[in-house]
């Protein structure tokens, strides 16, 4: 028995010591986004052309907002091409009346966002290429000038570039959403612009990515993956491509207004952290030991980091076992832990979040905890995530 109690203890502190790396982590890229001096990004003097590709799947409420904005910021050397992928609504309709090129893909069989980019990547490699290639997504608004500002520092780093990626709720939207708003801010403008202070590269986030053509046409697209956007930068580092942030250039989007889609978005974007850090965080950290490589040391570091309710819930498992471990070790190294989460956490909310949280948020969080805890628990029992498209309002 008193094996058993030493083995216990001994795990408890294992435990409480791996969830001391994304802690740290994120505290690291909070201090460099805000207290670190931005890097300049080198912009080419010219602007190339560019072909802007939409993948849409059942998107004809949200996408023709979208195509009238970008065709604002295309010039005439630019391409603007839409894939309705197993659409069963007006989206190609609305795409050919705003006068695009539209792509029309019907595989049942190969359901996945990966997939339809695939078939407008072949498209654009048959019908005229450009330099540069741009992944939007359909509900999502480029800014003034976010076009040109992304297709020159592509082509003036040589590699693959990240928009800074906004999504907002309603002004009327419950504590929950707001603290999931908060925590999409840490995510994709926090941690990128702290990665980029420290001169390292960032994960791409799925829309607002633009790739040199000469790389984007070796890219392997088409899989089914919850995260094939990560995927996709992964891919892109080992071959000598990152992806790096761009904070200058910036597109918008709307979290669903709904409970229900933004469960489901959750649930999506938790099971392909999970898988991520399953699958590629090895591989990915094995290729930076044998390169001797900082850049994908830092982007394996990088996807240790799981979303902020993830990384609160697993924090206070955490602290509950070293309590009950009755533990020194433990429960010193599980206070650090938290004592870093959270001070990672006022810094950001004091500088990106005081119009978004406040107390009433703050008592919100043991329910939005309970919903991420669930989420958790049926990846572990196996209930995965197949790869769906976030309902729409």
């Amino acid at each position: 028995m008193i094996v058993v109690g030493q083995l216990a203890v001994s795990f408890v502190i294992f435990v409480n010591t791996v969830l001391l790396i994304p802690a740290s982590v994120l505290l690291l890229q909070t201090f460099a986004c805000f207290f670190l001096r931005p890097r300049k990004m080198h912009l080419a003097d010219d602007r190339p052309s560019v072909v802007v590709l939409v993948p849409a799947h059942d998107e004809a409420a949200v996408i023709g907002e979208m195509l009238s904005c970008t065709r604002e910021q295309l010039t005439i050397a630019d391409r603007l091409v839409v894939v309705a992928d197993n659409c069963s609504d007006e989206t190609e309709a609305v795409a050919k009346a705003a006068g695009v090129e539209v792509v029309v893909r019907r595989d049942e069989s190969h359901i996945g966002k990966g997939y339809a980019l695939e078939a407008g990547v072949r498209h654009i490699a048959r019908t005229g290429p450009r330099d540069v290639i741009v992944f939007l997504d359909a509900d999502c608004i480029l800014d003034p000038g976010a076009l040109s500002c992304m297709a020159r520092a592509c082509v003036g780093r040589s590699s693959a570039i990240q928009a800074c990626y906004v999504m907002s709720n309603p002004p009327d939207s419950d504590s929950s959403a707001r603290v999931a708003e908060f925590a999409w801010r840490i995510r994709t403008l926090v941690r990128p612009s702290g990665l980029a202070n420290l001169g390292f590269p960032c994960h791409l986030m799925g829309s607002g990515m633009a790739l040199p053509w000469s790389v984007t046409r070796m890219a392997d697209l088409g899989t089914a993956h919850l995260a094939e956007d990560v995927l996709l930068g992964i891919q892109l580092a080992r071959s000598g491509v990152p992806a790096w942030f761009c904070a200058d250039a910036r597109i918008t989007s709307k979290f669903p207004r709904r409970q229900k889609g933004r469960n489901s978005q959750r649930r999506r974007w938790i099971h392909g952290f999970f898988a991520l850090l399953k699958g590629a965080v090895p591989g990915l950290m094995g290729d930076a030991l044998r390169h001797r490589s900082l850049q994908m040391s830092a982007l394996a570091v990088d996807l240790m980091v799981p979303p902020l309710s993830v990384l609160l819930a697993l924090q206070t498992v955490g602290l509950f076992f070293a309590i009950a471990a009755a533990s020194i070790v433990a429960l010193s190294v599980s206070l650090i832990g938290m004592l870093f989460l959270a001070v990672a956490i006022a810094i950001c909310w004091y500088f990106v979040a005081r119009d978004l949280v406040g107390w009433r948020e703050v008592m919100a969080l043991p329910r939005h905890s309970g919903t991420v805890g669930l989420i958790v628990f049926n990846y572990l029992l196996g209930n995965v995530s197949a790869w769906t498209r976030s309902e729409r309002d």
